[in-house]
């Protein structure tokens, strides 16, 4: 992402500090460009055709050869073009530039004084880095979430929630360890959960495979596909969803701590202590996660079963995604 190279602290820095004047900043670019823009959602769409082209042609520094230069302004085409979009979003529902420590990334807090989050930051850097289009259907979004949370018609039951994605999680997982005792093996795979209110479950499940996908790149992945999920309808009645977390099935080796707490002195792979596992990690925007192991036995390649399955709480790592502790994220 174009923010990633940021250090949070300066970033949260420079979102309090100059978000507001950002916003100034971005529709006089505009104008100059002789774009008219206004803080009325009728001005999103060519809003958004105006960072397309900023982006591809270079907002302050059009056809710089320098990448620093070419980094730079990317980012702040992204996080100018977040605090227009954040301007808009308090001037018409409320709300207060924030900084969301999970994510690491720039929002708007309590939107309509209902506790919903809105991450225009990540939004716009959607739009530029994936070429995802509809930035007045987003703010269409945040209105639903406002009228819906406002007249009471969406409560979060955490507790329910949480069951409703746990399950989830073991069926996924039910069906993973099938294909792991027939083939021996399985691809790791990252299913987001978006939730529907007016249907009362998890909508029609994504499928992110995590071949090819280096472990630093696996969260900014993983971020992505979560926030993308949220674009498309309810397939059951086409109403808008929440973010409720996502599972993670994957294989993988458990080898002993030292005891005096160094690192192991081989890899994984090699230890021979080492330790085959199926594990799944659940998380959620209920600020509850779990991980799910079980061994796996094998004769040869061949897997004959699986031992005793454990859960505890996740402690991070690379193959962790940290979300906001809301589903009223957008």
């Amino acid at each position: 992402m174009s923010l990633s190279s940021l250090e949070p602290e300066k970033l949260r820095d420079i979102w309090f500090k100059f978000g507001s004047p950002f916003a100034e900043r971005f529709v006089n670019n505009a104008r100059g460009k002789g774009i008219g823009l206004n803080y009325d959602k009728d001005s999103l769409k060519s809003a958004e055709d105006f960072i397309l082209e900023s982006w591809k042609k270079g907002y302050m520094f059009p056809r710089s050869t320098d990448s620093q230069a070419e980094a730079y302004d990317k980012a702040l085409l992204v996080i100018q073009s977040a605090a227009f979009l954040a301007r808009i979003i308090i001037k018409d529902f409320g709300g207060e530039l924030g900084f969301d420590d999970s994510l690491r990334q720039p929002c708007v807090e309590n939107v309509g004084g209902l506790g919903i989050r809105v991450f225009t930051a990540l939004r716009t850097q959607l739009l530029v880095g994936r070429g995802l289009r509809g930035l007045k259907q987003y703010y269409d979004r945040v209105a639903w979430a406002v009228r819906e949370v406002g007249a009471g018609r969406i409560i979060i039951d955490k507790d329910r929630l949480w069951k409703i994605a746990e399950g989830h999680a073991y069926k996924l997982r039910s069906v993973d360890e099938s294909t792991i005792r027939k083939t021996g093996d399985l691809n790791p795979v990252f299913f987001p959960f978006a939730y529907c209110p007016k249907c009362d479950d998890i909508t029609s499940l994504v499928v992110m495979p995590v071949i090819g996908i280096r472990k630093e790149e696996f969260q900014e992945a993983a971020l992505n596909t979560v926030f993308t999920m949220l674009e498309a309808p309810c397939d059951k009645c086409e109403g808008q969803t929440l973010l409720l977390g996502y599972s993670f099935n994957h294989l993988a080796w458990m080898i002993p701590r030292p005891k005096d707490g160094s690192m192991p002195d081989k890899p994984p792979s090699q230890h021979p202590d080492r330790r085959e596992i199926f594990m799944t990690i659940v998380n959620t925007t209920l600020g509850r996660s779990v991980s799910i192991i079980s061994e796996v036995h094998r004769s040869g390649n061949k897997v004959t079963g699986f031992g005793g399955t454990t859960a505890s709480p996740v402690r991070g790592g690379v193959l962790f995604v940290p979300l906001p502790d809301t589903p009223l994220c957008f």
